[in-house]
C-alpha cells in the first residue's frame, strides 16, 4: 500500500481540521462533508465536525480516500499542534 506522509500543524484536533489538512481541502468544505455524513471515523459515520480525533484514528472521505492520524507531536511557538498524517494514494 502506497502512502503519502503529511507533516503539518493544525489549530485543533477537530475532525474538520484534520480532514482539511489530510485531503487538502478548505475547512469549510471539510465541515460540509462531515455534515453531509460522507465521512467515517474508525469505520463509523460521523455527523459532527467538532468531534475530536486522536492518534491512530482512521478517517475516510467518500470520493477522496483514506487518511490515518499517525502521531501528535506537540505545540509550535504559536500554539498550533504538530501532526503527522498518512494519506493512502
Amino acid at each position: 500500500v502506497k502512502t503519502e506522509e503529511i507533516n503539518t500543524t493544525v489549530a485543533s484536533l477537530r475532525l474538520d481540521c484534520i480532514i482539511a489538512e489530510g485531503f487538502r481541502l478548505s475547512r469549510e468544505t471539510a465541515k460540509a462533508a462531515v455534515e453531509k455524513q460522507i465521512v467515517q471515523l474508525n469505520h463509523r459515520i460521523i455527523g459532527t465536525p467538532s468531534q475530536n480525533v486522536k492518534e491512530n484514528d482512521v478517517i475516510s472521505l467518500r470520493g477522496k480516500g483514506k487518511i490515518i492520524l499517525e502521531s501528535v507531536s506537540g505545540e509550535s511557538k504559536k500554539g498550533r499542534i504538530w501532526v503527522k498524517i498518512l494519506r493512502y494514494i
